[in-house]
């Protein structure tokens, strides 16, 4: 009687090992997908409100509905997935993070620097409202696509690879504010930022297994972003290298624990 190979228990059979190959090969295309995926939302909601000429407060709102559409989207390719949300990250801190939460000091920081430029004038109620959602929304757009979806792909490969390549991807995907007309310069500081801010945000999640924490930082962070003078001044300047400083010196010291706590 004759052994089928592809039966045998114990050992991995020829086509398994081919199969778990031709998948790692496939999470770099399918990560690239989810990012150029979630740039469709916004260049969307640009398009529409330069075609209409809308207002600086209807502008929000629009990108706010778009930014709801692609947030529901990558929910849904979550639930679809063969990942629980739950392992994705919406789910609590784990007990050790808790217990770790000086890991999250390090962002007050950050976040005082914002401050430096000072705030716009005439912020109307309208605009404070339609800023909060939006903001909030961003958040969690962002983080189920870059620290959710593509972290979680990318993690097959390795965690560490995971979160270099995603926080790249995160970087690159902010050429999209060119679209919506927003300066070069600053659209330049912001992807070098982003990519920084998003490899903080995969070691935190590589850390705390969980999502809302960088959902939470990442409103704060864009909602701030949206109430304090967005000019490229000196003092605007000066707050991007300080922060950039900053989150460079956090991310050496996560890396660093992600390696004590042998989660790679």
């Amino acid at each position: 009687m004759s052994i089928n190979p592809s039966t045998t228990t114990g050992t991995k059979t020829t086509e398994q090992i081919t199969a778990s190959a031709g998948k790692k090969r496939r999470v770099l295309p399918i990560s690239i997908f989810y990012a150029f995926l979630i740039m469709v939302f916004p260049v969307a909601a640009g398009t529409i409100s330069t075609i209409m000429e809308t207002g600086e407060t209807q502008t929000i709102w629009i990108q706010a509905g778009f930014t709801f559409l692609s947030a529901a989207v990558g929910i849904a390719l979550m639930a679809k997935s063969s990942y629980s949300l739950k392992e994705y990250g919406f789910t609590g801190m784990t007990r050790q993070a808790k217990v770790n939460a000086a890991w999250f000091l390090p962002l007050l920081a950050v976040e005082a620097f914002s401050f430096l430029p000072g705030f716009r004038e005439n912020v109307t109620t309208g605009y404070f409202i339609a800023v909060v959602l939006f903001t909030l929304l961003v958040g969690i757009n962002e983080e189920v696509y870059f620290r959710g979806l593509i972290l979680k792909r990318l993690g097959e490969k390795g965690i560490r690879y995971a979160a270099i390549v995603s926080s790249v991807l995160f970087g690159v995907v902010h050429l999209v504010n060119v679209v919506g007309g927003a300066d070069l310069t600053y659209t330049g500081l912001q992807i070098v930022f982003a990519a920084l801010f998003g490899f903080v945000c995969a070691e935190l999640v590589i850390l705390t297994k969980s999502l809302i924490p960088v959902i939470l930082w990442h409103f704060i962070h864009d909602c701030i972003g949206y109430v304090t003078v967005g000019e490229i001044t000196t003092p605007a300047l000066i707050s991007v290298i300080i922060q950039i400083v900053l989150m460079l010196a956090y991310s050496v010291y996560l890396w660093k624990k992600i390696r004590k706590v042998n989660v790679a």
